[in-house]
């Protein structure tokens, strides 16, 4: 007899969600390389983007609480190794960043 592993699927990141005072809003996303925009929630003014690689969280338990697979957002910590800001008028540069990633992440795939 096989035992079968039931496997609950990944929560994925939202498109978009609410963190302190800013509002983040997902322009695309391919793979685990996403482009985010970054507005002031109440004035809705745009402060910047961020380009972000996910990570996936497997199903784990923290002090007998189930904590299901999920997608994170890179913590602040990891900002300049998994996560990049731009600000206000970067555009250009959170798109040149996206597709170097995005690129690096293909050639990734191609050889594994």
């Amino acid at each position: 007899m096989i035992n079968k592993i039931k496997l609950n699927p990944i929560e994925p990141v939202a498109d978009s969600f609410r963190k302190g005072s800013f509002q983040y809003d997902k322009i695309k996303r391919d793979g685990m390389i996403a482009m985010y925009s970054v507005t002031h929630h109440r004035s809705g003014n745009l402060k910047g983007y961020e380009v972000v690689v996910l990570t996936n969280i497997t199903d784990k338990v923290i002090e007998g609480t189930s904590i299901p697979a999920h997608e994170q957002y890179p913590a602040s910590s990891q900002f300049g190794r998994s996560g990049w800001y731009y600000m206000k008028g970067g555009e250009a540069m959170a798109e040149a960043k996206y597709a170097l990633l995005k690129g690096n992440a293909s050639k990734r795939e191609a050889i594994a």
